[in-house]
């Protein structure tokens, strides 16, 4: 598969599946960019470079995409709530049921959003780390050691016997397209596109971490509605057992909710440690 086939497929499954584009996107284009390992192999050092840019450029488009999606789902999600706490405010379960409809929503679109972060963290991996080990995995082996002493050589064959001839032992030597393919990605992996990778990644994490602390406030806001409403009819008896089961349906929701955003802020953080020294 080269890199343009992969683009292809990219582009086909982000305008034909909407509901899976963050899965189906981010695949695509992981395959893209190892199949772009690949490819650089036999390239010289420019064109390994160039073919690695494409493919982060590929991955780095999905995620927008992503991303985008994402923060679109919650910023309608926050008018909604706008919107039912006016139209439910004199119905306990119902208001209650909304809430819990959001908190689902918000759950799934967290889920799509931390697949992005994680692909952006698999990224950063790779232009820090991940090269550098692909290029020790490909360095030419080392040749066997040579004998210590001219003293410690084969024994001579006694009077009367042939001599068996001696197994050629011979270092394993490496190809030399192997041996510029190992010299290509050390010089891809301290490219500036490189260094400039690992930036931008960062810059991505540190708005994941913004986007987490945005609905970690929204669903404050969906607890304190809650809460409200709970307090206003509580002498209520109009199907009191429903208007309390919805209620405990929401407030696990947003429960839900809430780990999601925990969750996501602890991997960016385990990913980018750099963010947490203060840089």
């Amino acid at each position: 598969m080269t890199v343009a086939a992969a683009t292809t497929s990219a582009t086909t499954a982000t305008a034909t599946s909407r509901s899976s584009v963050a899965a189906s996107n981010l695949s695509a284009v992981l395959t893209a960019l190892k199949q772009a390992k690949k490819d650089a192999d036999t390239k010289p050092t420019d064109e390994a470079v160039t073919t690695l840019k494409s493919a982060r450029a590929m991955r780095q488009e999905a995620r927008d995409a992503t991303r985008a999606r994402v923060k679109q789902t919650v910023q309608r999600l926050k008018d909604e709530l706008n919107l039912i706490k006016r139209m439910w405010a004199g119905d306990p379960k119902q208001l209650a049921r909304q809430i819990s409809r959001i908190a689902k929503e918000l759950k799934a679109a967290m889920a799509d959003y931390a697949q992005a972060s994680k692909d952006n963290a698999d990224g950063y991996k790779a232009a820090g780390g991940g090269l550098d080990a692909a290029t020790a995995a490909i360095a030419p082996a080392a040749p066997a050691a040579a004998p210590a002493d001219d003293a410690e050589a084969a024994p001579e064959t006694p009077a009367g016997e042939t001599a068996e001839p001696a197994a050629a032992e011979t270092a394993p030597q490496a190809a030399p397209d192997t041996a510029k393919a190992a010299a290509a990605y050390g010089r891809a992996a301290n490219s500036d596109d490189t260094v400039q990778a690992r930036k931008d990644a960062e810059m991505e994490a540190r708005g994941d971490l913004e986007f987490a602390r945005d609905v970690r406030g929204f669903v404050r806001k969906l607890r304190e509605a809650l809460q409200d409403s709970k307090t206003r009819h509580a002498f209520n008896t109009t199907d009191r057992k429903g208007q309390e089961d919805a209620e405990k349906e929401a407030a696990e929701g947003l429960a839900q909710v809430d780990e999601a955003t925990r969750n996501l802020d602890f991997d960016v953080k385990a990913a980018f440690p750099i963010l947490t020294l203060g840089r």
